[in-house]
């Protein structure tokens, strides 16, 4: 879990998030029309995961093969 959000995975290798992620400057949610979900959403449709980890305001995604790194979230202290 986040600050703001959690994160799920399931036995399947599907990816559910919810809440909100935030920087200095408030919201900067899931998309311009969505800044915060109230239930589980999937992301990375199409992705099966082995493993996640959440920070403060941003999520990391291992794929199933452990060759793909998805990560999104705040990058507000410029990490890389």
């Amino acid at each position: 879990c986040g600050d703001n959000h959690s994160a799920a995975l399931a036995r399947d290798g599907r990816v559910f998030t919810w809440g909100t992620y935030k920087d200095s400057n408030g919201y900067i949610g899931y998309s311009p029309d969505l800044a915060k979900a109230d239930k589980p959403r999937r992301v990375l449709p199409g992705v099966t995961a082995r493993a996640i980890a959440s920070g403060t305001d941003h999520t990391v995604v291992v794929s199933a093969d452990g060759y793909e790194v998805y990560a999104w979230g705040c990058n507000e202290s410029g990490q890389t």
